[in-house]
C-alpha cells in the first residue's frame, strides 16, 4: 500500500484559517477542497512545529480584536486536537525527549547556516525541508510520495517528489 505524506506550510494554513490580509478567498476555497480530497484519500498531513508558530504570529497581527481572538482559539483548539489524536494533522517532530528536541534544533541551525540561508530560505522553511527529507526516508517504497504544500516556489522546489498538479497560485 502506498503512502502520500503532505507537509503543510504556513501559506496553506493562512488560507485554510482565512487569516485577514493573509488569504485570497478563491485560493482559500481551492485549498479547503484540496484538504478534503487529501483526507478522503487517506493521505497523511504533517504540520512542522515551526509552522504553528508562524501562523500564530500572523494571527497576532490581525487588526480586529474579535477576529484575532476567534482565530487564536481556533488555532489552539486545532493544535490540541492534533496533539491528542493526530487529527486533522500530525504536528512534527513529535518527541517527549527534550534533549532530542534541542539536538534537533542545533542540527537544523547547522543545515540552515550551511545550506539554506545562502538560498534565502529561513529556519522555519529549513525545518519543513528537513522534515520532508526525513519522511522520504520513512516512506521510501516506489509508490510512496512526499510533497510540500506551499505557495512558496523556492520551498516547493525542495519537495522530495514532484507533485503532478501543484497548487501554488
Amino acid at each position: 500500500m502506498s503512502t502520500t505524506a503532505l507537509l503543510v506550510d504556513t501559506s496553506y494554513l493562512l488560507e485554510l484559517f482565512k487569516v485577514p490580509d493573509r488569504f485570497d478567498p478563491d485560493f482559500a476555497e481551492r485549498v479547503k477542497k484540496r484538504f478534503g480530497v487529501a483526507v478522503k484519500a487517506g493521505h497523511r498531513l504533517y504540520v512542522p512545529f515551526p509552522v504553528v508558530f508562524e501562523v500564530a504570529n500572523h494571527i497576532a497581527g490581525v487588526r480586529d480584536g474579535g477576529s484575532r481572538k476567534k482565530l487564536a482559539e481556533l488555532l489552539a483548539n486545532t493544535v490540541r486536537s492534533c496533539v491528542e489524536s493526530a487529527n486533522p494533522w500530525i504536528i512534527t517532530p513529535a518527541s517527549e525527549d527534550i534533549l532530542y528536541d534541542l539536538s534537533e534544533l542545533l542540527r537544523l541551525c547547522d543545515v540552515y547556516a550551511r545550506e539554506m540561508a545562502v538560498q534565502s530560505i529561513g529556519l522555519s522553511d529549513t525545518a519543513i525541508i528537513e522534515e520532508a527529507r526525513r519522511l522520504k526516508g520513512k516512506y521510501n517504497q516506489p509508490d510512496d510520495r512526499v510533497h510540500i504544500w506551499t505557495r512558496d516556489q523556492a520551498l516547493k522546489a525542495h519537495e522530495p517528489d514532484t507533485e503532478s498538479a501543484p497548487l501554488l497560485a
